[in-house]
């Protein structure tokens, strides 16, 4: 859950700001501008420079791309714009966050010509359809790892740094699985409090029990025993 999966890289006065990502999130441009802001911070102060005096302070322009393979589907390329989070529309002051789809299927031509990005998102796939297949978690690392090394991909790396390798993805699809449930336990959370909700303003309107009982099975979609137990829990103390 801790992993660090980002990598900038200051080249021909440009600072290059590579992310991964195996859930989508459209805050990736506040991400970044705050990625690079503290990368931009480092540079000045390794450099002893200071922002204070009247000559102009030339920095490394920046250029920031987000790899997703995640499981939901996007597009190839997706740019992601900072503007679109302001809460009042402000031209003039823009961030942008370039989304690649890296799955197998998109964007090939990137992964053609970087064998070791062809190499890891044919390690994920693998795992994924061994995970379908109702392997565990442990066993589908090891058989894709095995299967990768037997197809020549990444073969050297994986050679060397299997151990390494079986951890990190072990991390990054518990962390998979940890995002998943949050996003399940907040949609049922909501669905609960919408219900609350709905129950105490039926009351303070003074529907009877069996009025309420039945708006819940119409409106949410209960069955008789869900909206009763609902109830019991909700307008405890308000009749």
């Amino acid at each position: 859950m801790h992993g660090k999966n980002d990598v900038s890289v200051l080249f021909q006065n440009e600072l290059e700001l590579w992310e991964h990502q195996s859930t989508l999130n459209y805050n990736m441009p506040l991400r970044g501008l705050i990625y690079y802001a503290h990368n931009i911070d480092g540079i000045l102060a390794s450099k002893g420079i200071r922002l204070y005096g009247k000559k102009l302070v030339k920095i490394p322009a920046p250029d920031y791309y987000v790899f997703y393979n995640g499981e939901e589907g996007v597009p190839d390329r997706q740019e992601l714009r900072l503007s679109d989070a302001f809460l009042t529309p402000h031209e003039g002051y823009e961030w942008t966050a370039h989304m690649l789809n890296i799955n197998a299927g998109h964007n090939q031509e990137l992964l053609e010509n970087c064998p070791a990005l062809e190499g890891y998102v044919a390690l994920v796939r693998y795992i994924r359809e061994y995970r379908r297949e109702g392997r565990s978690l442990v066993e589908a690392v090891e058989r894709s790892i095995e299967r990768c090394i037997e197809e020549n991909l990444l073969k050297e790396y994986l050679l060397k740094k299997k151990s390494e390798v079986k951890l990190m993805l072990l991390t990054e699809f518990d962390e998979e699985l940890f995002a998943k449930t949050m996003k399940e336990e907040g949609q049922r959370e909501g669905l609960e409090e919408g219900i609350r909700i709905f129950i105490l303003d039926n009351l303070e309107e003074g529907a009877t029990k069996e009025k309420i009982h039945g708006k819940l099975q119409k409106c949410f979609g209960l069955s008789e025993e869900e909206a009763a137990r609902y109830y019991k829990r909700f307008a405890s103390g308000r009749q």
